[in-house]
């Protein structure tokens, strides 16, 4: 792919990020989705989570998108954090699905990093204290 190719650059930093959530101590991303105007990691769970449980997955969700936040990164002399979108932190929050298309940005969503391998909600919860979030 030719240099400045978009889907090239969001498939390195879909690297870096993917990178440096695991220096954090962070669980895996399952995917790390392309929008068109920037990166979106998502963890999917193996089976839907009950509605009673919805405190419990904002808190997770609240303390990972904040750890995230608090990533530094370096480039020769400057300094950086990853741009989060708090408002993640909503179970209500509709994001951008994979195949439809960003018109702001003219730009297909698409994913660019794949671990493809769901997670157990009640376990990745019971192991949050271990992510010092």
């Amino acid at each position: 792919m030719p240099e400045g190719d978009p889907n090239r650059e969001a498939e390195r930093l879909a690297g870096l990020l993917d990178l440096q959530i695991e220096d954090a101590g962070l669980p895996a991303p399952t995917y790390i989705i392309a929008t068109g105007g920037g990166l979106c990691a998502k963890l999917l769970f193996d089976t839907a989570i009950p509605s009673t449980s919805r405190p419990r997955w904002q808190s997770l969700q609240r303390q990972i998108v904040q750890k995230v936040g608090e990533i530094e990164g370096r480039f020769g002399d400057r300094a950086w954090r990853w741009p989060v979108d708090y408002q993640a932190c909503y179970a209500a929050r509709v994001l951008r699905l994979v195949g439809s298309h960003n018109p702001r940005w003219d730009a297909a969503c698409t994913i660019v990093w794949d671990h493809g391998k769901p997670r157990d909600f009640e376990q990745l919860a019971d192991e949050l204290p271990k992510y010092h979030c």
